[in-house]
């Protein structure tokens, strides 16, 4: 901890990385709630808000995943 305040320095990989990021997520939003209707088990099919509580709720899991997978894939690199 310093002793006063430093932004942060936003680089081109930092950019890159949250906009890939962010295509991502909704990319994989966008493809949950279309195919999931579909592909439902369910005789009666689900309703809209059941799907993207399912959908938040899995690509919630998936990026708390790989948030907690960079720490140790960090170490993998001899830098």
């Amino acid at each position: 901890m310093s002793v006063a305040y430093q932004p942060v320095g936003w680089t081109r990989f930092k950019l890159l990385y949250d906009a890939v990021l962010i295509c991502g997520t909704v990319l994989y939003l966008l493809l949950y709630s279309r195919f999931a209707v579909h592909l439902a088990s369910a005789p009666l099919g689900r309703d809209a808000p059941t799907v993207m509580i399912d959908a938040y709720g899995s690509c919630a899991f998936m990026l708390l995943t790989l948030a907690l997978c960079i720490g140790p894939l960090a170490r993998l690199d001899r830098r």
